[in-house]
């Protein structure tokens, strides 16, 4: 019987015929496959920045603040209106959404604590992208109204107060960011973004800070 005949020619994808193309193909997908799982693991795993992990600010001061009255019944204000007080600093803007989440449980803090000449709220509105345009109060006015919100906020005209705090790394461009200040100006707490529990938190350090006894003045010469 006549034997079949066998073609000593490599496989067309394989023209060195010892393998080494198949090998390398697979070698090249296990390597992709790896650094997908790696990336994968990394995005998993990394802290978040928006559970209040961020601490570049923690521990500087505020080195100025300018803000104007945007809705409510509010008045300007500067850094030394808030000597002595606890300050709660919140950019936001009414076309963000977790700061449309976050504000209420803003508002909420401060209605706690409505009768304390010692603590302050400032909820400043801005507007999207850095644009703080005629239509920023009417938008701010229509969200507090539809969320039933009695607070007084304030606008940065022309960004002065995000730009002296981002000189200390307390605002970097995201919203909302939250500052909670001591009575000195410090600022104790940063949070960027907002996820739900965030609230208790803030709660807790603004809490803690009211508890502390105000600085005693320099007793005169």
């Amino acid at each position: 019987m006549e034997q079949p005949a066998f073609s000593e020619d490599p496989p067309a994808d394989d023209p060195a015929g010892d393998g080494s193309s198949r090998r390398s193909v697979a070698w090249i997908l296990a390597f992709f496959a790896a650094a997908m799982m790696a990336l994968l693991a990394i995005q998993f795993f990394a802290p978040s920045r928006d559970l209040g992990n961020d601490q570049t600010a923690v521990g500087h001061s505020l080195p100025d603040l300018r803000l104007e009255p945007l809705t409510g019944d509010g008045r300007p204000v500067r850094l030394n209106d808030l000597t002595g007080k606890v300050v709660l600093l919140d950019f936001w803007g009414p076309w963000c959404g977790p700061c449309r989440a976050e504000l209420p449980h803003i508002a909420a803090l401060a209605d706690k604590y409505r009768n304390r000449a010692d603590f302050k709220l400032l909820a400043v509105s801005c507007g999207e992208g850095g644009d703080d345009g005629p239509s920023l109060r009417h938008d701010t006015e229509t969200f507090l109204q539809d969320g039933n919100l009695e607070i007084a906020t304030y606008s940065d005209t022309e960004g002065y107060t995000r730009r002296e705090a981002s000189m200390v790394g307390g605002f970097e461009g995201a919203f909302p960011t939250t500052l909670v200040l001591d009575r000195q100006g410090v600022i104790r707490g940063k949070w960027l973004g907002y996820e739900p529990g965030v609230e208790r938190r803030i709660g807790e350090l603004v809490a803690k800070l009211l508890a502390e006894s105000p600085p005693k003045k320099d007793s005169p010469l």
